[in-house]
């Protein structure tokens, strides 16, 4: 193989680099039957290695996260192959057996296209991948989603405001140029909970404020932007 990517060496990015043809030559420039994996889960890199897999064999068994599928913008360079194809897919909890944090949310995906095109995520059968997101398989729950997305939209997400030079925050609009001190605010934080134990998602997951005793919680998290501001708050 070549130095694809421009580093100087050969490693691993360099296979997704790869043109498809450069890597079907070692098999004759037939497909692969068989790939098993388990790619680098380093930013979206497990995404482009499942793309390439989907170009060069006929059968993928892969343990990686689900971003493509169940993120709130999939990635159409893969769901649109996988719309042709037969996958079965079944969500796992990650720190069942995984000694990592792994935030995203984790699945065995069985694809081939040696049988006819069928989409099975978790048990249940979808047409396509458009109609598939990580709470698809909860009749009540999808419908409770909906609405819930519907009143963050119109509500929390634009209301939701994070200080230029935050660390960890989204370069997006909810950027605040021009913060007022009178602003009467609820702090939040940038990254919030445990992300998965043994037994899933712990429980301060979907917290966006701290949850504790401390009888002095109020004065760090209610109140002025510039009181809170010049305030720290530590956990006790």
């Amino acid at each position: 193989m070549e130095d694809y990517n421009g580093n100087g060496i050969y490693d691993i990015k360099d296979f997704v680099e790869a043109p498809n043809e450069k890597i079907l030559k070692y098999n004759n420039m037939k497909k692969w039957d068989v790939i098993l994996a388990n790619p680098p889960y380093d930013k979206t890199l497990h995404e482009k290695f499942l793309e390439k897999f989907l170009y060069i064999a006929e059968t993928i068994v892969s343990v990686q996260p689900l971003t493509w599928l169940t993120n709130q913008k999939q990635r159409k360079k893969i769901t649109e192959l996988i719309d042709q194809l037969y996958t079965d897919i079944e969500t796992i909890t990650p720190g069942a057996f995984f000694d990592a944090t792994i935030a995203q949310d984790m699945a065995i995906h069985y694809i081939t296209n040696t049988k006819k095109h069928q989409l099975i995520f978790d048990g249940k059968l979808f047409d396509k991948c458009s109609d598939v997101n990580k709470f698809s398989t909860d009749a009540y729950l999808s419908v409770l989603y909906n609405n819930i997305l519907n009143i963050s939209y119109n509500n929390l997400d634009n209301n939701y405001k994070f200080i230029p030079g935050l660390k960890g925050h989204p370069k997006d609009k909810h950027i605040e140029y021009n913060p007022k001190d009178e602003w009467f605010i609820v702090k939040g934080a940038a990254i919030r909970g445990h992300a998965y134990g043994k037994s899933g998602k712990d429980a301060d997951f979907y917290t966006l404020i701290p949850c504790t005793t401390n009888k002095d919680f109020n004065k760090f998290f209610i109140g002025t932007y510039k009181t809170l501001t010049s305030l720290q708050y530590r956990n006790t």
